[in-house]
């Protein structure tokens, strides 16, 4: 059985997946470049334009078989480590968990998924807002809370849906446009309280 979890962040600039590609391959093998809409992106030197999901993909960058350490857990776990770099600042850390036993799916996910008061302090710490002891129990429920929609989200059948990676790649559909010279002002005036030749009437605001 397999587990996977993801953690996101963003940095500062933009980066060049043909640099960076070129870059990175000196220090590790498993580089390639990559695009979950385009699989046959490939990069080119001095690109114009570069789409926010170009970048490439490190596939183990770090592996071990974990073989004791963690409570209620008798199987052995195979861990991996893949990092997706984006054009658009954006980093991907790919953890995935190669599992026999059930239960030590089972616990990994809450290890992951639950939010404790360590976890609390250090979200208010990076965030500079300060806790009272009281408001502990009841964030963390509102923060578990949080997490368990979020994973009625991945619940939903997304196969035949496009990912969208940014509004401005949409298409709306438009109306047809159609000139038609219609000289409407009469029925425009019907509902007037007032009318003069052809104009709405108002009273007079402006001594």
């Amino acid at each position: 059985m397999i587990l996977q979890k993801y953690f996101t962040t963003v940095v500062n600039g933009v980066f060049d997946p043909y640099l960076l590609f070129h870059r990175l391959s000196k220090l590790y093998d498993n580089v390639k470049y990559y695009n979950p809409l385009n699989d046959k992106f490939i990069g080119k030197p001095n690109a114009i334009v570069i789409h926010p999901l170009d970048g490439i993909k490190i596939e183990n960058v770090y592996n071990c078989v974990v073989l004791e350490g963690i409570d209620n857990v008798n199987s052995n776990i195979k861990f991996s480590i893949n990092l997706n770099i984006f054009s658009e600042r954006c980093i991907i850390l790919e953890l995935i968990f190669d599992v026999d036993d059930y239960k030590a799916i089972q616990i990994l996910t809450d290890e992951f998924d639950n939010i404790d008061k360590n976890t609390l302090n250090k979200i208010a710490k990076l965030s500079r807002i300060k806790l009272e002891e009281k408001e502990a129990d009841s964030l963390i429920k509102d923060l578990n809370s949080i997490l368990d929609w979020v994973e009625q989200l991945n619940e939903v059948k997304t196969e035949n849906v496009e990912p969208l990676s940014n509004i401005s790649l949409s298409k709306l559909p438009k109306r047809e446009d159609i000139s038609e010279n219609k000289n409407n002002s009469k029925e425009i005036l019907s509902n007037a309280p007032d009318k003069l030749e052809g104009y709405f009437a108002v009273p007079k605001v402006i001594e």
